[in-house]
């Protein structure tokens, strides 16, 4: 180290990337660095952080590339490698403030969400976030692969650097500074941060070339960060009370059921081991298994108990105790853990990046698994999902939005009519089915036209529709030639579907593009799949287009008010959830079906249904 500089010159394994890089020690280098970052119109960065949590995580350096010859690494904490002290990372982060709050610089970085949280948590409101390269892969290709910045830099520029990877994976399972010496640090950080800036200078001109795909980026992807990031904050306030009853009450239950099942084979087993299942089902009681694993084993999968049960008592006491299992272990006891200790709120994480379709996934826990009850022990998970006191849940979901894109994409006169009448469409199917007026339609009638619709829209063929409903392949085949009688241009578009696919992609009404790996494959059964698959996505995908533009407006207008009115905390599918100030539900109630209502234009109306409760179960 000289001059308080210490330079560093990392290569790859395959010496594709080459970085100098210079790490601030001293306070007269960092004055230096901070004009010429102010003085910079873009940068990338990397933070190297002590865990992948943002509610746990401290930054313990940050990366800096102005230009791809020189990369900037600034340690804020000590590191047990090396024997001088950091700057004081309090005095650090107020002198780059200005700078990282600044619009007019512009930033780019990966998974910038998580930067953006991170840095809310010391009082830093990141400005300028202008390009996520995970949201440029992302929409570039949503179905290529995974979008962590191994994976895409391995694609776009070739990258392969196993002491790289294995340090990013040591850091994505949380870091101990104790651990993680300085060399460590400046090696995965630079490099990081100088990935970001050759991949983007690799995928923007290719994504901007495209006029669709840069809207969806600029004005879609990019602006939903900062409210996904807020949504992940917000977090849902959940009674542990409720939760820890559940847990007694199923604990109850599955020891009750457990010796039902003792009792029935005269002795004491692992109700759960699939060895000791077959064991009585099939050798003791010598029942004859109707499925077998790729093993030739007897399989016990849900679909074969349930055929059994029909018989024999035993399937459906190992039925009942594998569903109250799962939703004690998986959810209630889980939900339990995730309880953060200081909010008493659970704060899931969002990904914009998983689905090929477009749609926003959770975890930790998946919002969209959380199970709606079970009635005949009342466990109701969602009832431990509440409001604070003075306020309310409020839910807000599309209706019918898959059939309502169905019928803006086939531009079946019949389906646009009815919709644009507000006419309930299971009401008029079941109708035209029964040939019954639409006031004697019982709810039996309605729940098959129902499933008639939406089997349409998923692909269902005859066998599964039956299997559904519990009737007879030929009845459900009828069912499906009377839908496509009433709406023929719905069977046009569906057969229609592939001359879509020409360039391997279906695109949603947004200009997404879902790429089809198997569209043109010449195994007919693969091909025909992924037809099936294009129908599904073009769905899907313009249903979570649809979703964002109203969060990205919803939660525009909900900065404009205190935040203790109104606040966005779930977003699952079609549903979004909101906390509610009990004096501010009329005014939330007109102004969110408004901007979710035209948040995109259709041939028909989008029609939201909301509700309002006590905790999520009342409001959903």
């Amino acid at each position: 180290m000289a001059n308080g500089i210490s330079k560093i010159k990392l290569l790859s394994d395959n010496n594709k990337i080459a970085v100098n890089n210079i790490t601030i020690i001293n306070s007269k280098l960092f004055k230096f660095f901070l004009s010429s970052l102010k003085a910079s119109k873009i940068f990338s960065f990397s933070l190297f952080t002590d865990s992948s949590d943002v509610f746990n995580a401290n930054i313990i350096g940050i990366a800096f590339v102005l230009d791809l010859d020189k990369t900037i690494y600034l340690p804020l904490v000590y590191h047990y490698d090396n024997p001088l002290p950091p700057l004081n990372y309090q005095t650090v982060l107020k002198e780059i403030k200005p700078v990282l709050e600044d619009s007019n610089i512009y930033k780019i970085g990966h998974n910038i969400k998580y930067s953006y949280g991170l840095f809310q948590k010391y009082g830093i409101e990141l400005k300028g976030i202008k390009f996520d390269v995970m949201l440029e892969s992302y929409i570039l290709n949503s179905s290529s692969g995974k979008h962590d910045i191994i994976s895409i830099s391995e694609r776009w520029l070739g990258y392969k650097n196993s002491f790289f990877n294995n340090i990013a994976i040591k850091n994505k399972n949380s870091f101990s500074i104790n651990s993680t010496s300085l060399h460590e640090a400046i090696f995965y950080t630079t490099n990081h941060a100088n990935l970001v800036m050759q991949l983007h200078y690799k995928m923007w001109p290719i994504l901007e070339s495209t006029k669709e795909l840069k809207f969806l980026f600029e004005n879609i992807e990019m602006p939903l960060v900062n409210v996904i990031s807020r949504l992940e904050k917000n977090g849902t306030l959940v009674d542990i009370c409720i939760l820890k009853n559940f847990s007694e009450i199923l604990n109850e239950h599955l020891f009750n059921l457990q010796e039902q099942a003792y009792k029935l084979v005269g002795e004491s087993f692992n109700i759960l081991s699939v060895r000791n299942i077959q064991k009585f089902l099939f050798e003791k009681y010598q029942i004859t298994p109707n499925k077998k694993t790729p093993k030739g084993t007897p399989s016990t999968k849900e679909e074969v108990l349930r055929e059994l049960a029909k018989q024999y008592s035993l399937p459906s006491i190992l039925l009942e105790y594998r569903y109250f299992h799962k939703l004690k272990s998986t959810y209630v006891n889980k939900l339990i853990q995730l309880i953060n200790p200081i909010t008493g709120r659970i704060h899931s994480s969002y990904n914009q990046a998983k689905t090929s379709t477009g749609r926003i996934s959770s975890k930790k826990p998946n919002l969209q698994n959380i199970p709606v009850g079970n009635n005949d022990r009342n466990i109701f998970i969602r009832k431990a999902f509440i409001s604070s006191t003075g306020k309310c849940i409020l839910s807000a979901d599309y209706s019918q939005i898959e059939l309502r894109i169905l019928a803006h994409f086939s531009k079946d006169e019949n389906l646009i009519t009815s919709f644009n009448e507000e006419k309930d469409i299971h009401l008029i199917t079941a109708s035209e089915f029964f040939h019954i007026p639409l006031s004697d339609i019982s709810n039996k009638q309605r729940r098959i036209a129902k499933a008639i619709n939406f089997s349409v829209i998923y692909g269902i063929s005859p066998f599964g529709l039956s299997s559904h409903l519990n009737i007879s392949s030929s009845e459900a085949k009828k069912y499906i030639d009377l839908y496509f009688q009433k709406y023929p241009k719905v069977r046009d578009y569906i057969n229609n579907i592939r001359s879509q696919t020409a360039e391997g992609y279906i695109k949603t009404l947004s200009g997404r593009r879902i790429w089809l790996p198997n569209i043109n494959s010449a195994k007919y059964k693969l091909r025909k799949a992924s037809e099936r698959a294009a129908f599904n996505a073009q769905m899907q995908g313009t249903a979570a287009d649809i979703i964002k533009c109203a969060m990205i407006s919803l939660d525009l207008w909900a900065q404009q008010h205190d935040q203790e009115k109104i606040k966005m905390i779930i977003q699952v599918h079609d549903e979004l959830v909101f906390e509610v100030d009990l004096n501010f539900v009329c005014i939330a109630k007109k102004k969110i079906i408004s901007l979710m209502e035209s948040s995109i234009t259709l041939d028909v109306p989008l029609k939201v249904e909301l509700n309002i409760g006590k905790n999520w179960y009342e409001a959903h």
